[in-house]
């Protein structure tokens, strides 16, 4: 498989952000190239951008210091400032994460997180596992928010060319949860 240089591959991030937020927002989205105009003029409860596609870690720990709860499906979990966060939210964490040897070797890590699950079963090299990547933000005065993309929670995701877009939508918000609570009930608590 080809590698593209950084530089080409965010454009092609631009380009499918264009199309997502076509379809949700339904406003003029500026030309590819003009990355940070995609974050200003809209109208949003929560969500400082709308896109991220750089410290994403800080991003993400921003956003969960303005939530109160949080549900979630995460393939990966073990980037300690993101741990951090979510073990000081007052309302509640429940994630759900993949049941692969990754997830077991950190599963100390989860201390602070009284309601975490795992899901998958061990089927040798080719299995199902989940592989979502979506957190559910219950903020003050009932706001609800999203965060969903390619950005792994975990140690190396730093290094990676990673994406976390910011939704709001009431009947996306509604899915996402028919979502989470489908993964919850089909897994398993921690050993």
């Amino acid at each position: 498989m080809k590698r593209f240089p950084v530089f080409q591959r965010r454009t092609r991030h631009a380009f499918y952000i264009k199309i997502i937020t076509k379809l949700i927002y339904k406003q003029t989205i500026p030309p590819t190239g003009e990355m940070s105009n995609l974050n200003e003029g809209l109208n949003r409860t929560s969500c400082s951008k709308l896109v991220c596609f750089e410290s994403i870690e800080k991003f993400v720990v921003t956003q969960l210091k303005d939530a109160i709860s949080i549900k979630g499906c995460l393939a990966w979990l073990s980037n300690p400032a993101i741990l951090t966060a979510l073990g000081q939210l007052k309302g509640g964490v429940k994630i759900v994460v993949t049941n692969d040897k990754f997830s077991k070797r950190v599963k100390k890590s989860y201390k602070d997180l009284k309601h975490v699950k795992m899901l998958g079963k061990k089927r040798g090299r080719w299995r199902a596992f989940m592989h979502h990547k979506f957190l559910i933000l219950y903020g003050k005065n009932g706001k609800k928010w999203i965060l969903n993309g390619s950005f792994n929670y975990s140690c190396h995701s730093q290094q990676n060319v990673e994406n976390v877009v910011c939704l709001t939508n009431k009947n996306i918000i509604k899915a996402f949860e028919s979502e989470f609570e489908s993964v919850w009930a089909a897994s398993k608590r921690i050993r």
